[in-house]
Order: C-alpha cells, then structure tokens, then sequence
C-alpha cells in the first residue's frame, strides 16, 4: 500500500472516490461501507473481466487515508484486494481528470447501453431522476431541451472532440485524394459524407452553447422568466 498512499496523501479531503479492485472480489456496497464506518449516499460498480470499478460519494468528506483504512478493513472482512490499471492509482479522488480515467470512461460506456455489468444504488431517487447523482450528468440523453446544465456541458466537450475526430477524417481524406490523384467515386463519396456530419454538429454545438449561456443568464438574473 505505501507508494499508492503516499501518492494519494497529495489529494485533500474529498467526497467522491473511484476504487479499483480484483475482478473475483465482492464488489463493494453501501451497506459494507458504512459497516466499515464511512456512509455513503451513492454507489456505483462496474464488473469487468480484470477490474472491478467502484464510485462512491460519501455523506462526508473523506481523506485518502480514511478511505485506504476502509479497504485495508474491507480486505481483511471481505477479501477486498485493491488492484490498479498502470499508470493509475487504486484510489481516485474527485477532481477534473477524473471522468478520463480508464474506469469511469467505462462506467459511462456501458451505464449509457444498460449492460448488466453496470451496477447503481442511490440513496435518494434513482439514476434517471437524481440530477444531483454523479453520473447524472454523463447519461446520454437525445431530447436536447430535457439535458440538465451539466449534461449539456459533457455533451458539448463530446461533439467538440467529435468535430475534432472528423476534422482530422477529413484531413487525411483530402491528403489521400490528392495522393492518388484520381477522382474515386468511393473517396468522394466519403469525404462528402464526413464533411455534412461536420456541418450537422457544428449546428448542434453552436445551439447547446446557445442554451447553456442563455441558462447562466438566467441563473445570473440577465434574464428574466
């Protein structure tokens, strides 16, 4: 445990903590953590065939230190043995990068396509409803005008890298026609194709950041309803 603590004692207090565990362990739950002596309010596990992914917020804030104490105590009650993808520690505090780490990428992949894998428990409402949960905002929804401030922030981060993807799509396509110095039908076609699903997403950016300035003024009181 010494060299992933000491990493993690760089990390303050916080309440959100993503763990990663052996694939054959129990996965962890709210009723084992707060058996443990920490309360949580939202507990979210993913089963992989290597890695368990557990995502917890606790009621209070929590250190790095408390939460190794929690799964030295889940070992040696319940076999919890901590694992960690390489270059990743086993346990994850909350901050920006946190939704790209390996894990939560997955957590969110299949949260989105219902896969059995994908486990939630939530104190108050449910994952649709709580628009407070911590993946909340990371669910895909397709009725634009229903996505909460948040959602409609991660929707947009995702076109963004999307229009970046098929930038460099169309990039490569252009490059390759010109090395080949023939018209092909197929290539063109391509290329025609990837450059109207730019234009299609550059409209839908430039309306969600329409929406989520036109929600901070009317949080900040510009406008009024």
């Amino acid at each position: 445990m010494g060299e992933d603590v000491q990493c993690s004692k760089r990390i303050g207090a916080k309440r959100i903590w993503l763990i990663t565990y052996g694939a054959s362990c129990t996965s962890i739950t709210h009723t084992m953590c707060s058996t443990l002596g920490i309360e949580i309010d939202q507990c979210y596990t993913l089963s992989q065939r290597d890695f368990k992914y557990t995502l917890i917020h606790s009621i209070k804030k929590k250190t790095p230190t408390q939460i190794h104490k929690l799964l030295d105590n889940a070992e040696s009650s319940y076999g919890i043995k901590k694992n960690n993808l390489f270059g990743y520690e086993s346990v994850t505090g909350n901050d920006s990068e946190l939704q790209h780490h390996p894990g939560m990428k997955l957590m969110i992949h299949h949260m989105n396509r219902k896969n059995d894998c994908f486990e939630a428990w939530l104190l108050k409402p449910d994952l649709y409803t709580n628009a407070k949960g911590i993946m909340h905002r990371f669910l895909t929804i397709e009725d634009i005008p229903k996505l909460t401030r948040s959602q409609l922030e991660f929707y947009t981060e995702k076109l963004e890298e999307k229009l970046k993807e098929q930038r460099e799509k169309t990039r490569q396509c252009e490059h390759l026609n010109e090395e080949l110095g023939v018209q092909n039908d197929d290539l063109r076609e391509e290329l025609r194709k990837i450059k109207s699903e730019n234009q299609d997403l550059r409209l839908v950016n430039k309306k969600l950041k329409i929406r989520i300035e036109t929600q901070r003024k009317i949080i900040s009181g510009e406008i009024k309803i």
